[in-house]
Formats: C-alpha cells, sequence, structure tokens
C-alpha cells in the first residue's frame, strides 16, 4: 500500500541543543576547572582547620584589603554642603517687588477697600491669610515701609545661616522668634510672618567638589597595607575561610599560572560536551517531538551530579575517603533511568563516575583518582541494573539496598587492591558510609521525581502505570458510567501501543492516553452508539447543528475534565488531539440534505469540523487511526481480513490527505509500520471470528459483502436502533421532549471551542 503524502525530511540537530551544551560545558568548567590545578596546600578547605603554621615567603602588597580600608576611610567622611547667597538674594529681590506692588495699590485712592484686597491677592505670589490682606490694605505708606525693612531683615538673617530641604520647617518656625521684640500691632507683626515664612526657602546644595577632595585626603591618609615577608597567614588550628586562600593565592602558596591547566581542563570539558551532544543526537531516547525537552532534562540531571558531587566533596565534614562512601553516585542514574531509559542511565554513570574521579583525586595527586571512579561507576551502575522495569516506589528502595550491598563489596575490593585491612571500627564505620549513600540515593530519587515529572512534563512509568489503574477516579467513571466507552477505549489502548512501539513512540504514554481520550462521553454517555445498549438514538430528534455540537463537546468536556484532576499534559494533548480538524461526516451531510430540501444555503464544511489542534505528537497520531479504525470494525459483522487491511489503509490515507498529520514527525516507513502493527493486532483480537475469503462459503462470503456495506453506511450516518418499549405511545412523547430540551440546554450554555469528537464510532469514519 502506498499513501500520498511525502516523508518530512529529517530536522538537523536544533540550534538550541548546542545553545544548551555550550551553558553545560561553561557549568562543568566552572565546576572542576581547579581539579587539574597543583595546589601547595591540596588539603586545606573551607571550613576545616589548620594543622600547621603558614608563614609569608615575600612581601607583597595587599590590594583587596587596602581597597577596603580606603574606602572604609571614604565612608567615613561626611558630605560637604555649601550655602548658595545667590537664592537668599533672589529672595530679598522678590520681597522689594512685593511691597513696591502693595504701595501702588495703597496709593490708588479709586479703588475701594474691597477692590484694594482682590488686587492684593493678585500682585502677592503667596496664599496669605485673609486678615493679612485686609491689614496690607489699610497699613499707611510709613509703617509699610518699616514692614519690609523688618521682613527683609528677618529673611536674611536665617537664610544666611543656611537652610536645607530637611530643616526648612525648622527655619521658618524661627521667625516668630525673631519677631518676639519687635514691637508691632498683632495685625502687623501677622503680615510679616505670612511674608517671611513663605520666603525662607532651601538655599543649602551639596558641594560634590569638596566632598570628593575630602573623601580622597581621607583616602590618602591610609597607608598601603603589606603582608610582609615571615607575617603568618594561617596559624594553628585555625579556621580555613576564603580570606586565608586569598592570603594564600597571594604570596604565592597557591598556583598562580593556571593558563595551561585551565586549557587542558577546558579541552576536557569540551570533548565530553560533544561526545554528549553527539550521543543524543543519535540515541532513539531523544527522538520525535519532546526530544528538545528530554535532552534538557538529561542535561539537568547530568549538571545535578557534578553539582551535588562537588558540594559532598567541599562541605561534607568528613574526611576524604568517607566523604567518598557517603556520596550518592546512583542518585543521578537512577533519576535518569526512571524518566529516560537504562541506556542513557549508563552512559551518564560513566560522565559522572569520570567526575568524581576528577573532585576525589587529591589524596593521590593524581588527574583521576581510579579508586573513586570506580566506587562511582560500579555504584551507579548497579542502582541502573537494579532499577531495570521499576514500577512502584517500593522498588527504588530496593535498589536502594541493593546500591549499598555493591557499595561495601566494591569498598572491600578497593581496600584489597591497596593492601589495606580496617580494623572492627574502620569497617563498621565504611559499611556505614557505604549504606548511608545507597539508601541517600534512593531517598533523593523519591524525593526529586516527582518534582522533575512536573517540570518536564516526562511521566515516568511508574506514574503512568498509577494513571492506568481502573481505581483511578475518572476511569471507574468511565467504566460506570459509559462501559461502552470503555471497552472502546481499552480496544484503542491495544492497537496504539502496538503501533507505538513499531514506531518508536513512547507506548505507556500512548496506551494511557488511550485510556483517557474519551472521558468526556461520560457526561452524555447515552448520545454515543456504543453505550445506547440497541436503545433510543437520542440523536434523531435533533438537529444536525445540535447533534454535531454535542458531539464536539465530548472532547471539550474531557479536556476539561482532565484539566481539573490536574492530569499530565501529555495525557490532555492526546485527548484534545485525536480528533484533529478532521469532518463530522454524517451531520454535515444531513445538514446539506435538509437545507436542499428547504431550499437554503448548504451548510460550509468547516462549521462541521472539530476545532483541532491537529496531532502534534507521534503518540497522538496513532491514537487518531486506533481510534478510527476500532469504531469502524465495531460497526461491522464478522469483518474479514481483507476487511480489517482495506480499512486500516483507508483510514491512514484519508488522515494523510486531509492534512491530519501536517505537525508530525512520521515518515511514510512509520506509517507502513504502524499499518502492520495494528493489522498484526487486529488479527490476534479477531482470530476467533474473522473469516478468511478462501475459507469462508458462499453464504459467509454474501454475508460479509452485506457488511461491508452496511459499514460503508455507518461512515456516513449513525447505526440506528428500535428502542424497546413496552408502551411506546406514552413514552415516547416523554423521551423526545426531554432530549430535546436537554440539548437546547447544552446548546445555550456550552459554547467553548475545543476539539471532540463524534457521537458514535460509526459516524465519524471515511465512506
Amino acid at each position: 500500500m502506498r499513501w500520498t503524502q511525502l516523508s518530512w525530511p529529517k530536522k538537523r540537530t536544533d540550534v538550541r541543543l548546542w545553545l544548551l551544551l555550550v551553558l553545560f560545558f561553561m557549568l562543568l568548567f566552572f565546576l572542576f576547572k581547579d581539579a587539574a590545578t597543583p595546589r601547595s596546600f591540596h588539603d586545606l578547605k573551607v571550613g576545616s582547620r589548620s594543622s600547621e603554621r603558614v608563614y609569608a615567603p615575600k612581601t607583597v602588597l595587599d590590594q583587596k584589603a587596602t581597597d577596603r580600608a580606603r574606602q572604609e576611610a571614604m565612608d567615613k567622611v561626611a558630605d560637604v554642603y555649601k550655602v548658595d547667597d545667590q537664592v537668599t538674594s533672589i529672595q530679598l529681590a522678590n520681597l522689594d517687588r512685593i511691597f513696591d506692588n502693595i504701595r501702588q495699590i495703597i496709593d490708588e485712592s479709586d479703588l475701594t477697600r474691597e477692590e484694594k484686597i482682590e488686587q492684593l491677592k493678585k500682585v502677592i505670589p503667596y496664599q496669605l491669610a485673609d486678615k493679612a490682606y485686609a491689614t496690607l490694605a489699610g497699613t499707611p505708606v510709613e509703617t509699610l515701609n518699616s514692614m519690609q525693612y523688618l521682613t527683609k531683615y528677618i529673611v536674611e538673617q536665617i537664610m544666611r545661616d543656611g537652610v536645607r530641604e530637611i530643616d526648612l520647617e525648622a527655619a521658618r518656625m524661627r521667625v516668630n522668634e525673631q519677631l518676639i521684640v519687635a514691637e508691632l500691632s498683632s495685625n502687623n507683626r501677622l503680615v510679616i510672618q505670612e511674608l517671611a515664612r513663605h520666603s525662607i526657602v532651601p538655599n543649602v546644595k551639596l558641594d560634590r567638589e569638596k566632598t570628593e577632595e575630602a573623601k580622597k585626603l581621607a583616602a590618602d591618609a591610609v597607608e598601603p597595607v603589606y603582608i610582609y615577608e615571615g607575617d603568618i597567614v594561617l596559624d594553628y588550628n585555625q579556621v580555613i575561610n576564603a580570606e586565608v586562600l586569598r592570603k594564600l593565592e597571594l604570596v604565592g602558596l597557591m598556583q598562580t599560572d593556571k593558563f595551561k591547566p585551565y586549557l587542558g581542563m577546558a579541552l576536557l570539558m569540551a570533548f565530553f560536551t560533544i561526545f554528549l551532544g553527539t550521543y543524543m543526537s543519535r540515541s532513539r531516547t531523544f527522538r520525535g517531538g519532546r526530544a528538545l525537552r528530554q535532552m534538557l532534562l538529561y542535561l539537568v540531571l547530568l549538571a545535578l551530579g557534578a553539582v551535588y558531587i562537588q558540594l559532598f566533596a567541599n562541605f561534607v565534614p568528613l574526611s576524604a575517603e568517607h566523604v567518598l562512601y557517603v556520596t550518592p553516585f546512583a542518585f543521578v542514574p537512577l533519576m535518569i533511568a526512571i524518566l529516560l531509559g537504562e541506556r542513557v542511565a549508563y552512559v551518564a554513570s560513566f560522565v559522572l563516575a569520570f567526575l568524581a574521579g576528577l573532585t576525589f583525586h587529591e589524596s593521590l595527586g593524581t588527574l583521576i583518582d581510579y579508586r573513586s571512579f570506580l566506587y562511582a561507576a560500579i555504584s551507579s551502575f548497579s542502582g541502573v541494573y537494579t532499577i531495570s522495569g521499576a514500577m512502584s516506589r517500593s522498588r527504588i528502595l530496593r535498589a536502594g539496598f541493593w546500591v549499598s550491598l555493591v557499595n561495601m563489596v566494591t569498598i572491600v575490593m578497593l581496600l584489597l587492591l591497596v593492601g589495606t585491612v580496617p580494623d572492627v571500627r574502620g569497617a563498621a564505620e565504611i559499611a556505614l558510609f557505604a549504606v548511608l549513600g545507597g539508601m541517600l540515593s534512593a531517598v533523593l530519587t523519591l524525593g526529586l521525581l516527582p518534582f522533575f515529572e512536573a517540570a518536564f512534563g516526562i511521566l515516568s512509568p511508574m506514574k503512568l502505570l498509577e494513571l492506568s489503574s481502573p481505581n483511578q477516579p475518572l476511569l471507574r467513571k468511565l467504566l460506570l458510567e459509559a462501559p461502552g466507552t470503555y471497552h472502546h477505549s481499552v480496544m484503542v489502548a491495544n492497537l496504539a501501543e502496538a503501533a507505538a512501539d513499531a514506531v518508536g513512540a513512547d507506548a505507556l504514554i500512548t496506551r494511557v492516553g488511550s485510556y483517557y481520550h474519551d472521558i468526556g462521553k461520560t457526561k452524555r454517555p447515552r448520545y454515543f452508539v456504543e453505550n445506547q445498549m440497541g436503545g433510543v438514538n437520542p440523536h434523531d430528534q435533533l438537529t444536525p447543528q445540535m447533534s454535531k455540537q454535542i458531539i464536539i463537546d465530548h472532547v471539550i468536556d474531557g479536556v476539561k475534565m482532565l484539566k481539573e484532576k490536574n492530569m499530565p499534559r501529555a495525557i490532555i494533548e492526546i485527548a484534545e488531539q485525536h480528533h484533529g480538524t478532521t469532518l463530522i461526516k454524517y451531520f454535515y451531510h444531513k445538514a446539506k440534505e435538509e437545507a436542499a430540501k428547504k431550499g437554503a444555503p448548504s451548510p460550509k464544511e468547516a462549521d462541521y469540523r472539530y476545532p483541532g489542534p491537529i496531532p502534534q505528537s507521534k503518540e497522538a497520531a496513532i491514537v487518531m487511526i486506533a481510534d478510527t479504525v476500532e469504531a469502524t470494525l465495531r460497526s461491522m459483522n464478522k469483518p474479514t481480513m481483507d476487511d480489517v487491511t482495506a480499512i486500516v489503509d483507508e483510514t491512514i490515507q484519508d488522515k494523510i490527505e486531509d492534512g491530519q498529520f501536517a505537525a508530525v514527525d512520521l515518515t511514510m516507513r512509520d506509517f507502513q509500520l504502524i499499518r502492520e502493527a495494528i493489522i498484526q493486532t487486529l488479527s490476534g483480537m479477531f482470530h476467533s471470528r474473522i473469516e478468511y475469503p478462501k475459507e469462508a462459503s458462499k453464504e459467509a462470503e454474501e454475508e460479509a459483502h452485506r457488511s461491508t456495506s452496511k459499514t460503508k453506511s455507518a461512515q456516513t450516518e449513525p447505526e440506528q436502533t428500535e428502542p424497546e418499549q413496552e408502551e411506546p405511545e406514552q413514552e415516547e412523547p416523554e423521551q423526545k421532549e426531554l432530549v430535546r430540551q436537554e440539548a437546547l440546554e447544552k446548546q445555550a450554555t456550552e459554547k467553548e471551542a475545543v476539539p471532540i469528537e463524534s457521537i458514535e464510532k460509526g459516524a465519524d469514519q471515511k465512506e
């Protein structure tokens, strides 16, 4: 069988993958850049205590300490401010201008008192009390001159000392102090007080130049800080901290020429990064629509492994040997084995073991400590091996137990290799740390596994098997309320799982997604033929438009139910996409016929298509094919193998021609594998009732022909069943009214636009 769709070319490695690899390389280099750098005091670690006294071999300038002392001296210098006399002059000139304007208004004999007050309000730029305006309107010129002099005097005295923004209110309050000794009437005192208070404004500014000069003088006065030859830079029993290490490096007691070791380490980490990138791009594990997400997860877990190796090596307060034994090397390989598979987990085990050899190399003074490498590798390999096929969380704990046993055996092997036999106490300590390392790997895996599942949208086999249990609330609801749909979903799961396995898709996700793909039918199970059990078909009483909407709504309802239960996104996507944008043929043709009878315009085909989206993953595309094939075969009576093959071929070809697989990376070879897997599975499922043409009698051939004709009819119209009613005259009107009201309510209240499926399994198939 050949199909018309062209195969999509293989995508080249995504640029985003290279960006991830570059970031991964940078992290590795940052964590392990000093692993190849010789150190004079290789056993010194932050937080530990010194066992010796170290003297400075030479005199050096401690520029950092000098800069710190100078900065402290500069910080102690107060800011320098200056009084801006120009601001004072401007305010005094404003007062002169105000009083001149007041005189002009007072001298106007033609103005009434009220008019003078109005004019005063206009020429005085400040908002004074009403009593002050009334006083000025009746003040003689001689008195006004005295008031002007006194007001300017007070303002000048106060502003000459400088007024800062934060001291403005306090400065204005001083006006009252200046007026205490003045012999003035209360009204004149009020006028002077008002004008003076409003005229006082801030006139002190930060003198940046003098402030910087003062700080520079303070910094220059600080003597340079030196570490003199013979000074103690590390004393007995002193706690090692970052400052001690800095001084050791400053006086040359730690290697200063790091270019060559750094360059060599950069090349080594680049090799590992290129190796991982090449491996991921060629591994079958990292393929399909989730490939980039899986690669990101793989690199993140490897980075996590590199980080916790460094954390254990540098911050666990144990001897170097005991820290090695207690480090949970199997943790990341266990996570990768569960989330991504065993094959990539073994590669991760090797990488992390090499990094462990780089980290725990100081005891031998070599670049790679073979004991650390072997211990980490064997521990990780044993974890991956024992977790193989893990389908429960208790299996992870058992894996941790086996890792602990392997750790102890490995330690004994390493001790024998170097000819060391520990005493009873030493052996007990070693056994304890080995057990802790193994069990800690299991505990970390159990604790962080749900986080990585949720963060990366990757489902572990354990989580998927939990979701596939019939005791899950949604599946139990499907079984009890829509048993026909439940049986259909199980059949679809069998077909889809076989097809997914054939093309390298995730078979377990495909199976579980098939279980839930029609969960929305539980909202109105009797509107779907597999649940009618030979009873009344409610769609006989509805218009094509109403029936079409009910059909579409089962996908909308299903997606909503899955989201309410916080189901994984991969399962929701299968339920959402398993019909894509296919045409609901039966009701479309029925609507066309009704429109033709009424002489109305023919309905648009787009109005009778599922709103989509079309399948975005191999798993969703496979479920679409399996769903259509199973529904078609369900409507047939004793299908032959030729019927099965024809239905599978026609289904795949129709979906391709309808553009349903345009967003999925499936080749013609993949479609062929899907076809063969489904046919082979169906052959096993129907072997007891499929009649092969060469073995069938003439009567059976005629029956097969009638079944094929009936199938084609079922692909364009729903299967009609006669309701079995004892009193049809009494019950049928009530049944019709109930169906009609329910459909009208649904059409009026639920207008969500989400993809969904056909009312019955025969109605949405191709003619």
